[in-house]
């Protein structure tokens, strides 16, 4: 017979800015739209099996600070501070500023079906506090190449890491995965403490400033966490989940069918 098995996964779903964007560089707008965003409903559209999370530091490490600062979700708190920062609805009810309009090109990976599912659940959501998302999904080498390079202006994606992850190539200054054109000194330095410390207090104090950045600043939205769903035989025993961007074939010595 076929059991299946629950497992936790080092991955998160995410709403990244590019900062390139004058409106976007407008940490207004980000707190505007984090706050802009239900949780509960990305999670109700791809089956319940998602888990909300307020850090890219998932939850089953043991350097998460459960005390990282929220944006919690409030339609009414995310207009007003739009209104406060002088975006104010048009004709077509999409807020500008400035002469620039918040429409927006979003991006996923074309295909992925999850994905796109949920980056329609944000458009809606974003549309009822006046910006404006337009999909412009890619796949392969155009995906890639608009990933790294900044082509699009809001992408929602999905990180795995490994068990010693390194945060600093998503959000470091010429981070190789930071393709959102983001700087922030103060980051860069906690990103240092953490990165170049064996020392476990030291790492968790670290990781408890960068989280705090993070969430302060919102160069990003940390929206969800998976876990996997595997099927496999019941005649495969000592078979324990790997929760790591390594596979679950990365430690199969001790497999055995009975």
């Amino acid at each position: 017979g076929i059991e299946l098995i629950k497992g936790p996964l080092l991955s998160w779903q995410h709403l990244d800015f590019n900062f390139k964007r004058p409106s976007l560089a407008d940490i207004n707008v980000r707190k505007a739209i984090a706050s802009a965003i239900d949780r509960s409903i990305l999670i109700k559209a791809q089956g319940g099996f998602p888990e909300a999370i307020k850090s890219p530091v998932v939850p089953v490490f043991d350097f998460y600070d459960p005390n990282t600062p929220e944006i919690a979700y409030d339609v009414e708190a995310a207009k007003k501070l739009l209104e406060d920062a002088g975006y104010k609805p048009g004709g077509d009810g999409i807020r500008e500023k400035d002469g620039e309009r918040l429409s927006y090109t979003f991006m996923v990976q074309a295909g992925r079906a999850d994905d796109e599912l949920a980056q329609q659940v944000i458009i809606a959501q974003l549309k009822a506090i006046g910006i404006e998302a337009t999909a412009d999904n890619k796949t392969g080498v155009a995906y890639r190449e608009a990933r790294y390079k900044g082509g699009y202006d809001l992408i929602y994606g999905r990180w795995i890491t490994s068990a010693d992850p390194v945060y600093s190539v998503f959000w470091g200054t010429g981070g190789a995965n930071n393709g959102q054109s983001y700087s922030n000194p103060a980051l860069d330095a906690a990103f240092g403490k953490f990165e170049n410390t064996l020392d476990p207090a030291v790492r968790k104090e670290a990781a408890a400033e960068f989280q705090k950045i993070l969430a302060e600043d919102v160069p990003t939205i940390s929206l969800t966490t998976n876990v996997a769903l595997i099927a496999k035989t019941k005649k495969l025993k000592d078979f324990v989940p790997n929760p790591t961007n390594m596979t679950n074939f990365v430690n199969s010595s001790p497999w055995y069918l009975e």
